[in-house]
């Protein structure tokens, strides 16, 4: 009686295992081919593996941003610099008279970025020479100008702005 429930159910696990058998080679096989691929992948190009050209980059990364906290520091104190820097000059020659002539007298203007500086005026005349000096803020000075100096002062405001 047994055996009449055995042999088929002996015949049914062996049919089973073949097939988990199967299953586990072709298993197998698509692993390992995944893992050829896998490693094929990781050392294409420079024959170094994924972390190693990850960690490389990282450190490239991190290297670049401290350089990149250094030159924004740097370029900072140099465009400070550079608005404070008198880099618009302008020479204004004039006869302080009708009696001299040969335009003797001037007006010279220094200004920074920001249209600030100092105005330097000679007056020439037959009997002296007088020389003054006027501070210019933001374009103006705190005092009346002759037409040459301020005539000297807007030339120097339309020079080159940064």
């Amino acid at each position: 009686m047994w055996e009449n429930v055995m042999g088929p159910a002996l015949a049914g696990l062996g049919v089973l295992s073949f097939i988990t058998l199967i299953a586990v080679v072709l298993l197998w096989r698509r692993a390992a081919k995944f893992q050829r691929a896998y490693v094929a992948l990781e050392k294409f190009m420079s024959g170094k593996s994924l972390d190693e050209l990850l960690q490389a980059n990282l450190r490239q990364t991190d290297e670049i941003r401290l350089e990149l906290g250094a030159h924004s520091t740097r370029l900072g104190q140099l465009e400070a610099k550079a608005r404070n820097s008198k880099d618009s000059m302008e020479l204004v020659r004039f006869n302080s008279s009708e009696k001299m002539g040969g335009e003797l007298s001037f007006a010279l203007t220094f200004l920074d970025q920001e249209g600030s500086g100092l105005l330097l005026t000679s007056i020439q005349t037959v009997e002296e020479c007088r020389l003054y000096v006027r501070a210019i803020e933001k374009g103006t000075a705190k005092t009346r100008l002759l037409p040459e100096e301020d005539r000297a002062v807007q030339k120097a405001l339309r020079g080159l702005r940064v």
